[in-house]
Formats: structure tokens, C-alpha cells, sequence
């Protein structure tokens, strides 16, 4: 609250309109009603790729945030405090680093190389799949972080480019309604489905991997715990970390599907901007 106030009192809003291009500026007449924008937007296919390859990352980025904490603990063997610590602290500045840096080289991009929006996260989502499949399956905590914390940085450079694609293809009048529509479907196949399914993920390849150790071990009888010998236990927790840790590298891996939409946004994304110079 004391941030927005000191915004409010000190930050001149600019113009309605003002990065639109001259002829529509000023333009005037009854605004677009959504479903108009919708059919807008449908007929704009780097805003479709975008929004498919944003939702697709959300999808993981939730689904594995969801979980990490967890998978510090059961294969680093931290404390919740350490691990929601490290969490928090050194991937969440990282992935804050990386959406700021992504926004500054688009800029600084935009005029010599006007696609920038759609190739620089697709990059960064690209290379991020094999940093963080080292990150996740190093056994040495202190060796896979710096994996870790520069994928969680350029993964992060297509949430920048998301906003600004959302809101450059239509005009002002309808930017809004375009930028809401990519939020409402971005947190709710994301964050609605991510969560759940590598929960799922993770208790399949968990069940496979107590059959795969032919032991007589289940699911309930790992979680009962009950007159298991030291091979048993053993067996439970590293299927537990296992399971957990397979899921969030093969959900990080889907980042290279991602990084294909935007590629694909590419090949339109000029056209179909509004202000065809930024």
C-alpha cells in the first residue's frame, strides 16, 4: 500500500493511447464489446502462440514451484526452513532478474530486430530444459544450484514479452480486455492444472519405482510405515524423492514445447502488431 501511494503521488500517468500508432491515437467511436476482441485477438496468431506458450510455461512453472520446496527436503535432505529459504530467496531474485532483463534487451532490440519478443524467450525457455535437468538430478545441492538459479533466470524471459504482446496487437480501447484474457487463460489451465498433475506424475513414477524394487512394498504399506525393516524404509523415502524429482524434469522438459510457440509467434508478430515500429 505504501508503494502504490508513492507511485500514485509521484508517477505521471502517460496518455491513453500514447504507443499506438498516429492514426488510431485519436480514434474514436463505440468500443469493441469483448467477444468482438475475442474474435480480434483469434484472428492474431502470435497472440494465440504467445498465449499458448505462456499458459504452457505456467502450467510448469506452477506444477514445479508447487513441489520444489518438497524436493529440496527429500533429496537434499533440508529442513522446511532451509529449503523454502533457498526457494524463496535465490531462484525467486533469479527468476525476478531474469523477467526485468528479458524487458530491457527487448527494448534495447526492438528496433534492429523487431521479433526480439518472440525469439529471446524462446531461447531462454530452450536452454533452460537441459540446465535444469543438471539442476534436478545432481546429487550435490551446492553443484546443481548455479544450474538451477540460470535456468529460473532465462526461463523467466517470456513472461515480459507475454504482457507486451498481449497488449500491443490491439489498440487501446480493447488492450485491457486482451491482457485479461491472457491472464484468466494462464492461471487457470496453469495454475488449475500444473499443481495436480505433477502431483500425480509423481505418485505413478513413485508407485513404479516401490514395484520396480520387488520388495512387496505399496503406496499404503510406505505410508503406514509399520513394522518395515531398514531395506523397506530405505526403499520408501528414495521412491518418495525419486518419483518427486523424475516428475519436475520431465514437466521441466515440456519448456521446449513452449519455446516452439514462440518461434511460431515470430513469423507473424510484426504483422500483427498494432504500432508496427515497436
Amino acid at each position: 500500500m505504501l508503494l502504490g501511494l508513492i507511485v500514485f503521488l509521484t508517477i505521471r500517468e502517460p496518455p491513453r493511447g500514447y504507443s499506438d500508432p498516429p492514426e488510431l491515437q485519436n480514434k474514436t467511436g463505440e468500443r469493441p464489446s469483448f467477444v468482438q476482441v475475442l474474435k480480434i485477438l483469434m484472428k492474431k496468431p502470435a497472440y494465440v502462440h504467445v498465449v499458448a506458450g505462456a499458459t504452457i510455461a505456467s502450467f510448469i512453472g506452477y506444477g514445479v514451484g508447487q513441489f520444489t520446496t518438497s524436493f529440496l527436503i527429500r533429496t537434499h535432505g533440508l529442513n522446511l526452513q532451509q529449503a523454502a529459504l533457498l526457494f524463496g530467496v535465490i531462484l525467486g531474485v533469479m527468476a525476478a532478474i531474469g523477467v526485468f532483463l528479458s524487458g530491457y534487451l527487448s527494448d534495447k532490440m526492438a528496433k534492429t530486430r523487431p521479433t526480439s519478443l518472440s525469439w529471446l524467450p524462446a531461447l531462454g525457455m530452450g536452454l533452460s530444459v537441459p540446465l535444469y535437468a543438471i539442476g534436478y538430478s545432481v546429487d550435490n545441492l551446492w553443484l546443481a544450484m548455479p544450474f538451477l538459479m540460470i535456468a529460473a533466470m532465462i526461463h523467466y524471459f517470456y513472461l515480459g514479452p507475454m504482457y507486451a504482446v498481449s497488449g500491443g496487437v490491439v489498440d487501446s480501447r480493447m488492450r485491457a480486455s486482451a491482457v485479461a484474457v491472457t491472464l484468466f487463460v494462464v492461471n487457470l489451465l496453469g495454475y488449475g492444472l500444473g499443481p495436480p498433475i505433477i502431483g500425480a506424475l509423481s505418485t505413478f513414477l513413485k508407485s513404479s519405482f516401490l514395484t520396480g524394487a520387488d520388495l512387496g512394498l505399496t503406496l499404503d504399506i510406505c505410508k503406514a510405515a509399520v513394522a518395515l525393516t531398514a531395506e523397506q524404509l530405505a526403499t520408501c523415502m528414495s521412491a518418495d524423492a525419486r518419483g518427486l524429482q523424475w516428475s519436475i524434469i520431465i514437466f521441466n522438459a515440456l519448456y521446449a514445447w513452449a519455446a516452439l510457440h514462440y518461434l511460431l509467434a515470430g513469423k507473424t508478430l510484426v504483422r500483427d502488431m498494432v504500432n508496427k515500429t515497436a
